[in-house]
C-alpha cells in the first residue's frame, strides 16, 4: 500500500507572478493539478500548458526542486495513476484576464 495521500485534489490555475495573469494566452499556463503528502512533506504536481511540461516540487518550506529522482518518479507515477496527469483542456481565462 502506498504512503502517499492526496492534500489538494482541485485543479486551478496558478499564479506565478505577482499581478494578474493578463497576456495573449486565452487560457491559463500554469496549472496545477495535485498536491501530494508524503512523510510529512507536501509535493504539488503542475503543468507549464504552454510548453507542455509537467512539474513536481516540494512546497513543504516553499518551493523546492526535489533532488532525489526515485522519489520524484513515485510521486509522478502515483500523480498517473490516479488520473491527474490525463490529458485536458487548459483552463480558458475570463474575458476580463486576457490582454485582448
Amino acid at each position: 500500500m502506498s504512503r502517499f495521500y492526496l492534500v489538494n485534489e482541485k485543479r486551478f490555475p496558478l499564479q506565478v507572478e505577482q499581478g494578474t495573469n493578463v497576456d495573449l494566452l486565452p487560457y491559463y499556463r500554469w496549472e496545477h493539478r495535485v498536491t501530494i503528502g508524503y512523510n510529512g512533506k507536501r509535493y504539488m504536481v503542475f503543468l507549464d500548458n504552454l510548453k507542455q511540461n509537467i512539474y513536481i516540487e516540494d512546497i513543504t518550506l516553499g518551493i523546492e526542486k526535489i533532488k532525489d529522482d526515485s522519489l520524484w518518479e513515485a510521486v509522478f507515477e502515483f500523480a498517473t495513476q490516479k488520473g491527474y496527469l490525463m490529458m485536458f483542456p487548459p483552463l480558458i481565462k475570463d474575458s476580463k484576464e486576457r490582454f485582448v
